[in-house]
């Protein structure tokens, strides 16, 4: 793990890196960021905590097909979890998008999402 940083006048941000060049924590004054990347070097999962607030986390999970598009997210807050599955034509064009929170969902085309 590579470590580095920088400061200015007033603000101090520290960060690492995986083997792969990807930068997986960050940390300044107002939160600490956290990312994890498969083996193809895609973020699979991130949080954000912010410090000012405790312990509440932003979160969000990510899943792709073989062709390596993103094919669902899942985005977790103190309060909600919100999830997005992406599907894909034979052309491998995005042809619908289903959106759910709450116990209900959505579901669009085109330049609806």
């Amino acid at each position: 793990m590579v470590y580095g940083g920088f400061t200015n006048y007033s603000h101090s941000i520290a960060f690492g890196y995986d083997e792969n060049g990807n930068v997986t924590w960050q940390d300044d004054r107002a939160a600490s960021y956290g990312t994890a990347f498969d083996s193809l070097n895609r973020a699979t999962s991130h949080a954000v905590t912010n410090k000012a607030t405790g312990p509440e986390r932003l979160a969000f999970e990510m899943a792709y097909d073989l062709a390596g598009k993103r094919i669902n997210l899942l985005v977790v807050t103190p309060d909600n979890a919100i999830t997005t599955a992406s599907r894909f034509d034979g052309l491998d064009r995005l042809s619908n998008v289903v959106c759910s929170t709450l116990g209900k969902s959505m579901s669009g085309t085109g330049a609806i999402f």
